[in-house]
């Protein structure tokens, strides 16, 4: 709203929104070099020393240690067997469950992650291409399963068998419920001895001859561990949990499934030696290419690469040395900065979410007479806004430029602003209420906007934002009445580069303030959040920070003016 050019004080609807990185650690399994040869085929003994073996891709290959892949791309990884693919590169032995049943699976995961060696479950045709690939040797097979091409020894949830099938000290058994499987899991790591089971009775496994038994292999070594990744409150799927922390891999739990969410996840990300593992399909098809972003782009105010989710923006409105039009330009850029952050204080009591104290600057104001170019708006130039921009910047907060256009299209007044919105922490609003059509003008008209000109800017904004390898930018819809954005059912909302901000402009008392508020958050198409305005003039009375929280649901952004 500009407040220069005065509406209704009542102007109501015409329409009744991590677990902290932990490293696993990784050991020898065993110290010693044995060669003990199994039935059907003989298997050396490793002959040198772990360390000049490390799976890190550096020095000469040994056959007997266990190589996991440096390649450090994004992978969606929802089962073990896609875990096992993208971590390593070849093991003379693997583990493989037969099927998912907790039984069968509880032991096995128990067993790859005490040894640090691949796990796959699935029958012998859903895991013979990767056990091929791995170069295996040798398996230790879970379950009714029969496999070509490699020697089997029998898994047991038998704590004596199972330890000396491996030569691994499983002397802890634990029986669990099939629902606690997954917490269980995250407190295993390599080189522990604690063997999970569901139920009580045993896998059978088999009596050793005293020569059936699994080779001696070389542990992973070296910085190649996978980053995991698990979105919160999803489902981790658990065969995919337990091949990651067989593969030594650090597990990071993220409030929202894109690792450009938080500094912390795009710091897991970014020092990754090895795969970023998606466990989890939630995590989508752009995963890959997300993580990319995550290493490239620039972060945003509040870190990550994401406005949305984990954050809320407190903005002040307003014109910069011009008083009537908003907060914002009752003070220099300095003064401002100070003011934002004096708004923002109250509310980091309210939320676990990152508070930004953010500017929100009118670019083009609405004017009451036609100008020399006969389009009712009031052009400013990079100059003069330039110091607000640059103090935001300085300050970690966001800038949004805000277009009241008058008869000339967004998109148009939108390019004019372009070296400003190649700054990672700048974005649009448009606000319609100042969108005349030919032959209006502002105050006899409420002006409005079709969503297909919206489109337009959104599509232009994204392609600017992903050309130029820039995080996620904010666009802000202004709106007090439904008319004022038409078929906004048709808003797209699809771009991954945009966190799109509906900002609910409703002043007065506030009955007509929830009046405004109720009416537009209906039918609000998906992909959209919303914001609250609070006037510090017209708002009878102006919430306070507790109360503007308050309102449902919680807005993403509350700006002042």
């Amino acid at each position: 709203m500009n407040p220069s050019i005065r509406r209704p004080q009542s102007a109501r609807p015409d329409s009744p929104g991590p677990v902290p990185r932990r490293t696993l650690a990784r050991r020898r399994l065993l110290q010693s070099a044995i060669a003990l040869p199994l039935a059907g085929g003989a298997l050396s003994a490793c002959d040198g020393d772990s360390e000049s073996s490390a799976g890190d891709g550096g020095g000469e290959h040994n056959p007997d240690a266990v190589q996991r892949s440096t390649e450090t791309a994004g992978v969606l990884a929802p089962d073990a067997n896609a875990v096992t693919a993208a971590s390593f590169t070849s093991s003379p032995v693997a583990v493989v469950a037969a099927n998912e049943d907790a039984a069968v699976l509880a032991p096995a995961a128990s067993a790859a992650i005490a040894m640090g060696v691949p796990l796959l479950v699935g029958d012998a045709s859903a895991v013979a291409e990767t056990l091929a690939s791995l170069a295996a040797e040798a398996a230790l097979a879970f379950g009714e399963i029969e496999l070509d091409g490699v020697d089997v020894v029998r898994g047991s949830s038998d704590p004596d068998k199972l330890s000396e099938s491996t030569r691994h000290d499983f002397s802890e058994r634990r029986p669990i419920a099939a629902e606690d499987l997954p917490a269980e899991l995250r407190g295993l790591e390599p080189g522990g001895g604690v063997l999970l089971t569901i139920g009580e009775d045993p896998l059978p496994g088999e009596e050793l001859d005293g020569e059936r038994r699994l080779p001696d292999v070389e542990p992973a070594a070296g910085d190649a561990a996978p980053v995991a990744l698990a979105a919160a409150g999803a489902e981790v799927p658990v065969g995919a949990l337990a091949a990651a922390l067989a593969a030594g891999a650090t597990v990071t739990e993220l409030p929202h499934p894109d690792p450009r969410v938080s500094a912390e996840s795009v710091e897991a990300v970014t020092a990754a030696g090895g795969p970023v593992l998606a466990l989890g399909p939630e995590f989508g098809e752009q995963f890959a290419e997300r993580v990319e972003m995550a290493r490239t782009q620039p972060q945003v105010p509040g870190g990550g690469q994401l406005v949305l989710p984990g954050k809320r923006i407190i903005a002040l409105y307003g014109h910069p040395g011009s008083p009537v039009l908003g907060v914002l330009g009752e003070q220099g850029p300095e003064e401002s900065v100070t003011r934002a952050e004096e708004h923002a204080a109250p509310y980091r009591e309210l939320t676990e979410d990152v508070v930004v104290p953010s500017f929100e600057i009118i670019a083009t104001i609405a004017s009451s007479s036609a100008g020399r170019d006969g389009q009712y708006s009031n052009v400013s130039t990079i100059d003069h806004l330039r110091p607000y921009v640059d103090a935001a910047a300085e300050n970690g907060m966001f800038a949004m430029l805000d277009l009241q256009p008058g008869r000339t299209h967004f998109l148009e007044q939108a390019k004019l602003y372009e070296e400003l919105l190649l700054e990672p922490h700048v974005g649009l609003a448009l606000d319609p209420e100042w969108r005349l059509k030919p032959n209006q003008v502002h105050l006899k008209q409420i002006g409005s906007v079709e969503a297909a000109e919206i489109n337009e800017v959104s599509a232009w904004l994204a392609e600017l934002t992903r050309s130029n390898d820039l995080p996620q930018k904010i666009l802000v819809l202004h709106q007090f009445r439904h008319s004022m954005i038409r078929n906004r059912q048709d808003l797209d909302t699809s771009f991954d580069e945009l966190a799109i901000i509906l900002h609910a402009d409703g002043q007065g008392d506030q009955g007509s303030k929830t009046a405004t508020w109720e009416a537009l958050k209906q039918d609000l198409p998906e992909g959209i959040h919303l914001a609250w305005k609070n006037f510090y003039d017209e708002d009878i009375p102006m919430l306070d920070a507790e109360q503007t929280f308050k309102v449902e649901p919680t807005p993403v952004m509350v700006s002042y003016q």
